[in-house]
C-alpha cells in the first residue's frame, strides 16, 4: 500500500528481508543474514520491488528509486529517466551513514 505512494525508499538490511519474507519476495525463506548481506540476493530483492510496485506506463505507482544501506556497502537502484547524478546521490549517502555511525562529522575518505 505503501510503494506506489512514495518515489523513493531507503532500507537496511533488516527491513529488506523483512519485507520480502512479509510479502512472499524472492530469498523470503532466509531467516536471517550470516555476515554481510550477500549482493546478489540483495539485488535479487531490490529488483523485484521495482519490478512489481515501480513506476511503469501500465501502473499507477511512484516508486522509481531504492536506496539500499549496510555498514558494508551501498546500493542505489531507480526506474530509468527519473532520477539524475546517482554517482552524488548514493555517495552522498554513503557519507552520512558513516558520519552517523562514526558518530562524526569528519569522515577520512
Amino acid at each position: 500500500q505503501v510503494f506506489p505512494l512514495v518515489n523513493s525508499i531507503g532500507l537496511n538490511e533488516q527491513e529488506l528481508l523483512f519485507l520480502t519474507q512479509s510479502a512472499s519476495g524472492p530469498h523470503a525463506s532466509l531467516a536471517s543474514w550470516s555476515g554481510i548481506p550477500d549482493v546478489g540476493v540483495v539485488s535479487d530483492i531490490l529488483f523485484w520491488i521495482l519490478k512489481e510496485h515501480g513506476k511503469t506506463a501500465e501502473r499507477a505507482s511512484d516508486l522509481t528509486r531504492i536506496h539500499f544501506h549496510t555498514l558494508a556497502y551501498h546500493i542505489l537502484v531507480t526506474v530509468d529517466g527519473h532520477w539524475g547524478n546517482q554517482a552524488a546521490a548514493v555517495a552522498a549517502g554513503a557519507r552520512a551513514a558513516g558520519t552517523q555511525a562514526c558518530a562524526t562529522d569528519t569522515i577520512d575518505t
